[in-house]
């Protein structure tokens, strides 16, 4: 693994498949149970996630 990053409600983890090669993201994500809260949350994690599909 590369790098892990912690923001709320996300922790983040980069790294690379020793084998394939293949680089990879995972991210755990405790979501609140406010509706409001949750969904800004999920939309921050969308914009994080197209970000990422774009850098590749």
């Amino acid at each position: 693994m590369w790098s892990s990053e912690s923001h709320a409600h996300v922790l983040w983890c980069h790294g690379r498949f020793i084998r394939s090669g293949e680089e990879f993201y995972v991210a755990n994500v405790y979501a609140p149970c406010d509706p409001g809260a949750k969904q800004e949350l999920w939309d921050s994690l969308s914009v994080r996630v197209q970000a990422l599909g774009r850098s590749r």
